[in-house]
């Protein structure tokens, strides 16, 4: 598999490292923890059923790993499809992110992967810490709102266009 910052330099070869306030090294531990399925069996230790960790926002019971919880829930789902980021299977992790990169077609896909799963994360510990019952509607709220919150870190000016543009369509 191709190393984890030479994809990212390749999605994002001219912004990148300076769009978000935190370290390159930080925003690929976290991608590397995103993508990096090869230890989905390794669930997150909440919503036990019988020894075995269930997902607490599906009624389905799935098992709960990065993989299900990002791409493969109901919410999660419903999120990447109102966003237009199309996870479709491949031979690799590499390969499905370069697909979903490519069919996206915007120059700031990973910023809203990350801002997407941020929230993805920040809506199932509200429910588990805090028993807020998580909504889409409250989760498009809040990557709204950082969304828009990066519009000022933006740079290269051709970019800003479209990304006021994918914040105004929300």
């Amino acid at each position: 598999m191709e190393e984890f910052g030479v994809l990212i330099s390749k999605l994002h070869p001219l912004y990148f490292p300076s769009l978000f306030p935190m370290s390159t090294l930080l925003i690929e531990a976290f991608l590397k923890f995103l993508f990096d399925l090869s230890s989905e069996g390794a669930g997150f230790g909440v919503g036990e059923i019988d020894g075995e960790e269930h997902c607490v926002l599906c009624p389905t019971c799935q098992l709960e790993d990065r993989k299900h919880l990002f791409f493969g829930c109901n919410l999660s789902a419903c999120i990447w499809r109102f966003l237009q980021v199309d996870w479709d299977d491949g031979p690799s992790m590499d390969v499905i992110v370069r697909r979903a990169a490519s069919s996206f077609g915007k120059p700031f896909f990973l910023e809203v992967v990350l801002v997407a799963c941020w929230h993805i994360w920040k809506i199932r510990n509200g429910l588990i810490f805090n028993h807020v019952r998580p909504t889409f509607d409250a989760w498009r709220a809040a990557f709204t709102h950082d969304m828009s919150l990066l519009v000022h870190r933006i740079r290269p000016v051709n970019f800003l266009c479209n990304f006021v543009a994918l914040i105004k369509s929300l």
